[in-house]
């Protein structure tokens, strides 16, 4: 599939695509230019003797925990891999979700690593579980698809009970 001369999947400077894990990952670039944060600096507090190996290891973990985010919230997770994979559209939407989340873990921790269940109840940022409601237009998130299915069932059981009582 293409837009604007490139072919999807594919990788740039704020997101590459990992052929093996099928899968989007943020850039520590796009972390720097988006926020300012140097993912180098900040992970490396430490002294680390690979300070890029803590980085990649970092940029892969909060993909990982977006995309386990999805596979919770969808109805055939190839499909939603293949569609936002190659979907123009999908892709900065899952860019903004990773980054939201980034700045969550940055910020708080792996929480789906604490063995505090109330804590661990809190892994995903809020601002990214919004961010890919917006995946739903694919249909790749079967709780949208069943609040979808529910507010057309009311709207129609509205509209006909309007019918009834206006033939009546």
């Amino acid at each position: 599939m293409e837009e604007y001369g490139k072919n999807y999947p594919y990788t740039d400077d704020y997101m590459i695509f990992d052929e093996k894990k099928y899968r989007y990952i943020l850039t520590a670039k796009y972390v720097l230019d988006s926020t300012g944060i140097n993912l180098t600096t900040r992970l490396n507090a430490k002294g680390s003797a690979n300070a890029q190996s803590a980085v990649n290891g970092f940029l892969d973990r909060i993909s990982v925990l977006t995309y386990k985010y999805i596979d919770a919230h969808s109805i055939n997770t190839q499909l939603r891999n293949h569609i936002i994979a190659i979907c123009p559209s999908a892709r900065p939407i899952l860019q903004e979700a990773m980054l939201a989340q980034a700045l969550y873990v940055l910020t708080n921790g792996d929480l789906s690593l604490s063995a505090d269940k109330e804590k661990r109840a809190l892994w995903f940022d809020e601002t990214a579980r919004i961010t890919l409601c917006k995946l739903s237009e694919y249909g790749l998130t079967q709780k949208f698809d069943d609040y979808v299915y529910v507010k057309n069932y009311e709207r129609k059981k509205r509209a006909y009970r309007i019918k009834m009582e206006r033939n009546m």
